[in-house]
């Protein structure tokens, strides 16, 4: 039985109250928290759907801020295309 060899690990930590749920909760937290996308957690987890999964997005703040972020960033090539198609453009001003 699984718990012969827990108990005496539980009360040599001293843990008590100890339930499984909360590592599967302590490892999906962890997961949010170190940046997984939620779909991934769920799909790790076993979550029948994503809604399941959002009680964990306030966990990942700075991930909607990073997300906003994105759309200040230019692609490089795009950046180069529109430079090449540029009357004054010279390849030379390009890094090499």
């Amino acid at each position: 039985m699984w718990f012969k060899a827990w108990a005496p690990l539980l009360k040599r930590a001293q843990i008590t109250k100890f339930r499984w749920h909360d590592l599967r909760h302590h490892f999906a937290s962890r997961l949010v928290q170190k940046g997984v996308p939620l779909n991934t957690m769920r799909d790790l987890l076993g979550h029948s759907s994503v809604a399941m999964s959002l009680r964990y997005a306030h966990l990942a703040p700075d991930q909607r801020r990073e997300a906003v972020a994105k759309l200040n960033e230019k692609p490089l090539l795009a950046l180069t295309l529109r430079l090449q198609g540029n009357p004054g453009f010279h390849r030379d001003y390009l890094p090499h």
